[in-house]
């Protein structure tokens, strides 16, 4: 299985072309990734921080560039977050686990992080700016502007009306496309110490299972099940950005056979996948959303 077969080649590239128009508009991350943000913190399972947690970016100047860049943005987002959410076409950006537009704050944390991880905000003596990947009902694209103390968001249209006809791209998600399509062939190597035993993973598993003597057989019957309804739609898996890489989100049903109770995080490596944490469906859109907006699959139902 080092590589991949002539049917899942032409599976990726029947699909990828398909996989990118949906995810190009980025009006449903990551992060979700864990519930509230991105941890700065190091963990082996790279787990979810608390989803009162929200972000408040910290002033780190490592270089002159750095320092430049810091001069913009150093905002916590949550206090805009009613503002955009307004000017952006319409969209749930809140749930239990993320009251009051809490995905769109975590969504504009990380994806000013991604940015300028890659170097993509513009920045003058004058003002910065960067792409949010957002839009608006109209599909205009929508920039963070900030010139002094507060933070607009406008459109190429209000750009252009203060003289300003250079515009940033937006997060790039997408260096390896492959990545997006799950491959059934491999194995999914599960961190059960972790899904298991971890106090705070045991509380996202349904109260009917952790009380079942039968757990483990429960658990990998579900993934058994999962990766047979993953290879026959490809759609099922969800792509999420964490910690630097594309992970999948996968639906795991354990109450029933159709409704999913938790997402399996599964990151790609080598010929095997690891099955690092489980969570749940509010984080999991949570951190989804970074990426794109999911719509008519499992973690909108």
């Amino acid at each position: 299985m080092g590589k991949l077969t002539n049917q899942y080649k032409n599976l990726v590239s029947q699909n990828i072309k398909s996989i990118l128009l949906h995810t190009m508009d980025q009006n449903d991350t990551m992060l979700q990734f864990t519930p509230g943000t991105i941890p700065t913190t190091t963990k082996e399972t790279n787990d979810c921080m608390s989803p009162q947690s929200y972000d408040k970016l910290e002033s780190y100047n490592t270089n002159e560039e750095e320092e430049k860049t810091m001069t913009f943005f150093n905002v916590n987002w949550n206090d805009y977050a009613e503002i955009l959410a307004r000017i952006a076409a319409p969209e749930n950006w809140s749930n239990d686990t993320y009251p009051n537009n809490g995905i769109l704050t975590n969504y504009m944390t990380h994806t000013y992080k991604k940015l300028k991880s890659e170097k993509n905000i513009i920045c003058t003596k004058e003002y910065g700016l960067f792409n949010t990947g957002l839009f608006t009902k109209y599909y205009d694209p929508i920039y963070a502007y900030q010139s002094e103390n507060s933070v607009e968001f406008l459109t190429p249209y209000k750009l252009g009306g203060i003289g300003i006809e250079e515009y940033p791209e937006r997060a790039n998600y997408f260096s390896d496309p492959s990545l997006l399509l799950f491959d059934w062939h491999y194995k999914i190597n599960i961190h059960y110490d972790h899904i298991l035993d971890d106090p705070d993973n045991r509380q996202r598993i349904p109260k009917e299972i952790l009380q079942r003597d039968d757990i483990i057989n429960t658990l990998n019957g579900s993934i058994d099940t999962m990766k047979k309804r993953v290879s026959a739609n490809y759609k099922l898996a969800i792509p999420q950005y964490y910690d630097g890489k594309v992970q999948l989100l996968l639906p795991l049903c354990l109450l029933s056979d159709n409704k999913p109770d938790l997402a399996l995080v599964v990151t790609k490596a080598a010929n095997t996948y690891q099955g690092h944490t489980c969570i749940t469906l509010d984080m999991a859109y949570n951190n989804a959303r970074l990426i794109a907006k999911p719509e008519n699959n499992w973690l909108t139902k």
